[in-house]
């Protein structure tokens, strides 16, 4: 299902750039690091597609002049990054366990 949903979610944000739609770049870009920490749980392409997303989204809304929105999605990736964080040390913890 994560992997439905982050193809969805790419695709909306995609359409979201293409028609200069605020709420299809805010939904699109936002959740899609979301399902991608749920996929890939530790990995560093995480931490890419994060970055990447935060920065064609903070662009985009500079752009249209959103500020406010702009700084919603801010947060938003700051709690990707924190989660991506979270799930890679809880990672890091259960390999020495084993």
């Amino acid at each position: 299902m994560d992997i439905f949903l982050g193809v969805l979610f790419f695709l909306v944000g995609s359409a979201g750039l293409a028609f200069k739609n605020n709420v299809g770049v805010f939904v699109g870009l936002g959740l899609l690091p979301w399902h991608m920490i749920k996929l890939l749980k530790g990995k560093t392409i995480n931490q890419v597609i994060i970055i990447i997303s935060a920065l064609i989204g903070t662009v985009f809304f500079a752009l249209q002049k959103e500020w406010l929105v702009m700084a919603l999605f801010i947060f938003i990736q700051t709690y990707n990054y924190s989660t991506y964080y979270k799930v890679s040390k809880d990672d890091k913890g259960n390999d020495l366990d084993q």
